[in-house]
């Protein structure tokens, strides 16, 4: 029995453990796709190693995509595909963020999966547009880049905002989400089912054998009174209070600009299927 027991802790530390160490294959085409030649090699390189480092810092895929034919496609949609599509995303919600300069259109595009729709809120998308899209209409297309890596860093090092909720844009429906990660949730899921099986292992392992011992003998000593119990009224009170209504929801509502609140990220349906954050505009 303990050896069993032992065991099963055993496998329950090496689960909690393999949940702790990322592990992540980068994609075959790397984090830096210039097929609109907009960076030098040397450009190139250095914005390779950002994406890299900042990734692993941050523990979520960061993707920058050049490209002067999206196939007929929306800016939306190609950056939504492509992200779903060459094996980005990074932990058990494949979390990650990609930046779009599409030439053909003159656009640029932010889309987002997994924890990083939470990171990226509307609000901080639109932030980040500012900037990027001013470089962007000078032709600084490397700077441009370096701006979105560094607001993403910023935004995962100040965390959630305190007021985020998702809304989506397909159903008008409007989410709460708890401040977790999905990778939190299951370690902390498999923590508390590993410290539960060592203290009921605990208990058992301390009461086993000991049975015989000493017993109350409620029937025989036990006793039951009843006293005569009665209800009296007394008096009735009524209060009415008068409930002001409001002609509008600020948490609702179809578009981007529509009354929303800081923490709030529009999310929709890509292709596939998946379920993306994001925002975009001309420059």
């Amino acid at each position: 029995m303990k050896q069993r027991a032992m065991q099963l802790l055993a496998v329950s530390v090496a689960l909690l453990a393999c949940l702790c160490v990322p592990m992540h294959a980068a994609a075959q085409s790397g984090y830096v796709v210039d097929g609109a030649a907009l960076f030098s090699a040397e450009e190139t390189a250095q914005l390779e190693a950002a994406c890299a480092e900042v990734a692993e810092e941050i523990g979520q895929d960061l993707v920058i995509v050049t490209t002067e034919d999206t196939g007929g496609k929306t800016s939306r949609a190609y950056a939504d595909d492509y992200f779903d599509d060459n094996g980005y995303g990074r932990g058990a919600a494949d979390s990650g963020a990609l930046l779009l300069f599409n030439m053909q259109e003159r656009e640029v595009w932010i889309s987002t999966y997994g924890d990083s729709i939470a990171y990226f809120t509307d609000s901080r998308i639109d932030r980040t547009l500012d900037a990027v899209a001013e470089e962007l209409a000078s032709g600084e297309y490397y700077g441009a880049a370096a701006i979105f890596l560094r607001d993403a860093e910023s935004y995962f090092t100040a965390g959630f905002d305190e007021e985020y909720f998702h809304y989506d844009e397909s159903s008008g429906t409007v989410r709460e989400r708890s401040p977790l990660s999905v990778e939190m949730i299951v370690i902390f899921a498999v923590f508390s089912i590993g410290v539960a099986f060592v203290v009921c292992w605990t208990i058992v392992r301390r009461y086993k054998g000991k049975s015989g011992g000493y017993s109350y003998p409620f029937r025989q000593k036990g006793s039951l009174a009843l006293q005569d119990a009665q209800d009296v009224f007394i008096r009735r009170e009524l209060h009415s209070v008068r409930i002001q209504s409001s002609s509008h929801s600020g948490r609702s509502g179809g578009s981007r600009s529509g009354g929303s609140r800081a923490g709030r990220s529009t999310t929709h349906r890509s292709s596939s299927g998946r379920r993306h954050g994001g925002g975009g505009r001309k420059f």
